[in-house]
């Protein structure tokens, strides 16, 4: 992605921060949704190990979107200035004829509900105090139903995972190049027992995550009327294409156009874990330690065909009618 030059440029838009309370609700009234015309700035709030790199890789691509992954907090309220894209993206995007209104800016960021401050940081930069709500910057809310294989995932990824990568980088794959080292420690690792206990609590908090994710949505609709676009990991697998559609149109840009015979199909390069039986060497003390936390949901996790076959909106639908809108913390 194009280097972009950060300027000390403050949100002059927002009129107040909507602060939150120490029941932790936000001091600030309902706000009516106007309709206005793209493209709009867009922030996506997400949690590790869903898919964010693929798909701001995804969104990266098109034309007329810059977007920035996971930046330092003190970037945030220089992203974008006065609801559009710097200046210099023009220049950045090598166009010979451009308007920054023509562009839509992005962030990609963590810890939606795992600090309010964080949170009190996103709803400062979603606008919610703009006298035409309609001008806001779009929210995108990335998930992952399968939260076993996102706590697998993590296991070989963060912590002793990380540690015991870096170590069969160094001892057991010496030859080739950084890439080819690289991927032979990802195979190898994917041959050695995960921590059982460490993943089955994974998993359960990455259900609680989920469920204080929708609620907090829950909450930015009830309170600011902010209707947010779900974007889940299965989904982008099965169709790249169709996730990058809603996104375009979700946040006011032309539809991208694909050749007939392209594939937005990605499960060869998302779903790792095709069959856990057989791909996990220690699946059925992973199966054993899932069922005593006595949750239907991540036993049915464990299937083969969970990830294709996974109704992502029938799933979403049925969990808001089991939430209440609120804000927790201490979710990550």
């Amino acid at each position: 992605m194009a280097n972009f030059i950060l300027l000390t440029i403050l949100l002059g838009s927002l009129l107040s921060f909507a602060t939150c309370s120490a029941d932790g609700q936000v001091d600030t009234p309902l706000q009516d949704e106007a309709q206005a015309v793209g493209p709009y700035p867009f922030i996506i709030v997400k949690s590790p190990r869903v898919g964010s790199t693929s798909l701001f890789h995804i969104l990266d691509t098109i034309e007329h979107v810059e977007i920035a992954f996971e930046p330092k907090p003190s970037t945030y309220q220089t992203w974008w200035q006065s609801l559009h894209c710097q200046p210099s993206i023009c220049a950045n995007k090598h166009k010979d004829t451009c308007s920054p209104s023509d562009y839509s800016c992005g962030l990609s960021m963590n810890n939606f509900v795992k600090r309010k401050t964080k949170f009190e940081d996103i709803v400062r930069l979603l606008d919610v105090q703009n006298p035409i709500p309609g001008q806001r910057p779009r929210l995108i809310i990335q998930l992952r139903w399968n939260v076993v294989e996102k706590a697998i995932s993590a296991s070989r990824v963060f912590g002793d995972g990380k540690r015991q990568r870096e170590k069969l980088y160094k001892t057991k794959c010496t030859v080739g190049d950084k890439k080819v080292k690289k991927q032979c420690a990802k195979d190898q690792q994917k041959t050695m027992p995960v921590d059982v206990k460490s993943v089955a609590e994974h998993a359960v908090s990455s259900l609680e995550t989920i469920n204080a994710t929708i609620e907090a949505a829950m909450w930015l609709e009830q309170t600011y009327n902010i209707q947010p676009l779900y974007v889940f990991y299965e989904d982008l697998a099965r169709d790249s294409h169709g996730i990058q559609n809603e996104i375009e149109k979700f946040i006011g840009l032309p539809i991208s156009r694909f050749p007939a015979n392209a594939d937005g199909n990605q499960e060869d390069s998302y779903f790792h874990n095709k069959d856990l039986s057989k791909d996990l060497v220690n699946f059925k003390e992973l199966q054993e330690e899932l069922l005593k936390k006595h949750d239907p949901n991540l036993i049915s996790m464990l299937s083969a065909g969970f990830n294709k076959h996974v109704n992502t909106r029938v799933r979403l639908d049925e969990l808001k009618q089991q939430l209440k809108p609120q804000l927790r913390f201490g979710y990550w």
